[in-house]
């Protein structure tokens, strides 16, 4: 399946995994409600990040270098001021280069990498002060629906 196959297949999934989860959990605050769903749809497309070409890559590699850049320059600029921009992007630029690849529907395409998916959901409840029922709520939305993409694959390991 390619990159909007999957996006869409587990976006009309949404409706059904949510109605479940609400009945099980309880509702949550609206807050919650959206970036679960936004965890769960960017798990739908977040395992084929290994393959070289794909879509979620591309996108990822302009937050990486976006992020990274900015995040640099914040802790340059006092020191170098102007000179703080290159450096930035220069370690932004250079550490994606050295990150080590990985083989397509290798370590991301497993279950033990859709729960450490999950698991980044966990300081986004906390600082946004959830609660026990918002917090699992955020993070089975992550591992279902990173966990779908695997099932669409037929890739379902651990």
């Amino acid at each position: 399946m390619n990159f909007k196959e999957h996006l869409e297949f587990g976006f009309w999934l949404f409706i059904p995994i949510y109605l479940i989860l609400v009945t099980i959990i309880g509702e949550v605050e609206l807050k919650f409600e959206i970036i679960g769903f936004l965890f769960y749809l960017l798990g739908t497309v977040l395992p084929d990040f290994d393959k070289e070409d794909s879509t979620i890559r591309r996108a990822m590699y302009l937050l990486y270098l976006g992020s990274v850049s900015s995040i640099s320059h914040s802790f340059f600029v006092k020191h170098l001021g102007f000179y703080s921009w290159p450096l930035s992007m220069g370690i932004a630029y250079i550490s994606w280069k050295v990150l080590p690849k990985t083989k397509h529907r290798g370590i991301f395409h497993s279950i033990r990498f859709s729960f450490v998916y999950s698991l980044l959901s966990l300081p986004v409840s906390i600082i946004l002060g959830g609660n026990l029922n918002s917090t699992l709520f955020l993070f089975l939305m992550a591992f279902f629906g990173y966990t779908i993409h695997l099932i669409l694959d037929g890739s379902l390991k651990f």
